[in-house]
């Protein structure tokens, strides 16, 4: 077997000196680090939004109520409207559709009865 000293094993860089290696690993490296916090930053600031426009679709679902029955008007002025319409049992309740659900629905047969 021929042993050759001091030549670099061959990797995808390995045509590139020590130091380039080095410096495009440490890119990739910061670069997808970087992907990583700007997606988790990203969520974090969707949930915020999501959380905003809640709160608002829960104020306006309150001062409905309170349009209709005007003997709650003392309800508005609870901090939190979606905690008051929870209290008063008018939450937003919507149930999600689920594989399971739509595969368990009932199928409508063809009226021509095809197989």
């Amino acid at each position: 077997m021929i042993r050759i000293e001091g030549i670099r094993a061959p990797g995808v860089l390995g045509f590139l000196r020590p130091e380039a290696q080095r410096a495009i690993k440490l890119v990739g490296v910061v670069a997808m680090a970087t992907f990583v916090i700007v997606s988790l930053a990203w969520g974090y600031q969707q949930r915020q939004i999501a959380r905003n426009w809640q709160k608002l679709a829960c104020t306006y679902r309150l001062q409905n109520s309170v349009r209709r029955l005007p003997m709650m008007a003392d309800v508005l002025a609870a901090p939190d409207s979606c905690a008051t319409l929870e209290f008063l049992g008018l939450s937003f309740d919507y149930p999600s559709l689920g594989v399971s659900e739509v595969s368990a629905a009932p199928r409508r047969e063809l009226a021509g009865g095809g197989s």
